[in-house]
């Protein structure tokens, strides 16, 4: 009877992680949608801004001032937006690993649900858990799908505006303030990436190195 009531109290253990992994997935999910469209939210009002400042005062010193004023923290915004999206990110894929695991515990010996319930994948593969998902795509490239990346492209773009702005401000001429725009869309660009994928290869490098221990 003992027995009995232990493997009671194990499912409802299990089942209630489980629920709250599900509940918490879904609230950093909507917790990235939500300051993925704050942010672009806020970049499309500052852009209208800044086009009716253009109309009323022409490109002449205020405007580009202003523009300084207006892209300045509107990057630093981008930057806060892209980091905090990115942990919403990896924090989805460290619930559906934990969620996974759990689901082996219904497949475990002597329990038969082969019939009803798809079986989890046997380790904790990034990649096979998205496939269980329905998500067929390779691993390096599934972070450019998330709204963090949404975030490092606007932002990056922003940043490659501000850098313009500034070299025209400097005196710099219009092809040497375009120039200066591009190295820094790309410059930013590429720490956005390097970060971004530091970020996600710590992830899979955790989980590889926990696979063995949870079995």
């Amino acid at each position: 009877m003992s027995e009995r009531r232990d493997e009671g109290l194990l499912a409802t253990i299990v089942t209630t992680e489980h629920f709250t992994l599900q509940t918490a997935r879904a609230a950093a999910v909507n917790q990235a949608n939500g300051r993925t469209a704050a942010y672009l939210g806020t970049v499309s009002s500052s852009l209208i801004a800044l086009a009716f400042v253009g109309q009323i005062t022409g490109v002449d010193s205020f405007f580009r001032v202003f523009g300084l004023v207006l892209l300045l923290p509107l990057a630093l915004v981008g930057i806060a937006t892209f980091e905090r999206t990115l942990q919403l990110a990896i924090e989805d894929v460290g619930y559906a690993m934990r969620i996974n695991r759990l689901r082996r515990f219904y497949f475990r010996p002597g329990v038969d649900l082969g019939d009803f319930l798809m079986a989890p994948p046997e380790g904790d593969d990034v990649e096979a858990v998205m496939r269980q998902a329905l998500v067929h795509s390779h691993s390096r490239w599934q972070p450019f799908l998330t709204n963090a990346w949404v975030a490092a492209v606007v932002n990056s773009f922003l940043t490659g505006v501000l850098v313009g702005v500034v070299t025209s401000v400097l005196g710099g001429g219009l092809w040497l303030s375009v120039a200066a725009a591009a190295c820094g869309f790309v410059l930013a660009g590429a720490i956005h990436y390097r970060h971004g994928m530091r970020a996600w290869s710590h992830l899979e490098s955790s989980v590889t190195a926990r696979a063995g221990t949870v079995r």
